[in-house]
């Protein structure tokens, strides 16, 4: 009976940790994905290109009217306005 119990709380133990685990793999693998993104969008506007594309990540860059518009997938990275 004890031994069935000690396992039982083995496996708890084992599943609660290997979750943590698998969730911070996850947290890092995004976090990695964030840093190349910026990395790009970095050496597209140090290169003075408007579309950059290294690695699977996709940068559009967009000037108007003194600003600077950072765009990948779609979606807002950042954006620069010049204030008065």
């Amino acid at each position: 009976m004890e031994s069935l119990i000690s396992i039982s709380l083995l496996t708890i133990l084992v599943t609660v940790v290997l979750s943590a685990v698998t969730k911070s793999h996850q947290e890092n693998r995004e976090l990695v994905q964030q840093i190349e993104t910026y990395n790009v969008a970095q050496m597209a506007i140090q290169t003075g290109q408007q579309k950059l594309s290294i690695n699977g990540v996709c940068i559009d860059i967009y000037y108007e009217n003194n600003n600077i518009l950072i765009k990948s997938a779609g979606k807002e990275l950042m954006r620069f306005e010049e204030k008065d």
